[in-house]
């Protein structure tokens, strides 16, 4: 699965770290599509998002943190809205309209 496709996890915790080094192959991940892991943190948290985001590169994940300070998940919904509404654009190939850092 993780050589064929794109991979995005949402909503793993500390509890289901043990689970990922199971499913993560641990083999060479040049011929691997990339994998994500999608993680919201709070304002003050900067100590474990740089550690989550060098525990994930070992594994060969790409943390994308965002914030939850206003929205808390909430904010993961919008995000993910955000996104479909860009991929949408981008396959049909119309000019982006949304804000880059969003």
């Amino acid at each position: 699965m993780f050589k064929t496709y794109t991979v995005l996890f949402i909503g793993y915790g500390l509890s289901e770290f043990e689970l990922l080094e199971f499913i993560i192959p641990k083999s060479d991940n040049t011929n691997s599509k990339k994998k994500y892991i999608l993680e919201g943190y709070f304002t003050g948290e900067e100590n474990i998002v740089n550690y989550e985001t060098k525990y994930y590169e070992a594994l060969g994940i790409e943390l994308i943190p965002y914030s939850k300070d206003d929205k808390g998940y909430d904010q993961l919904f919008e995000i993910i809205q955000a996104w479909a509404v860009k991929i949408q654009h981008k396959s049909n190939n119309q000019p982006e309209l949304l804000d880059k850092n969003q």
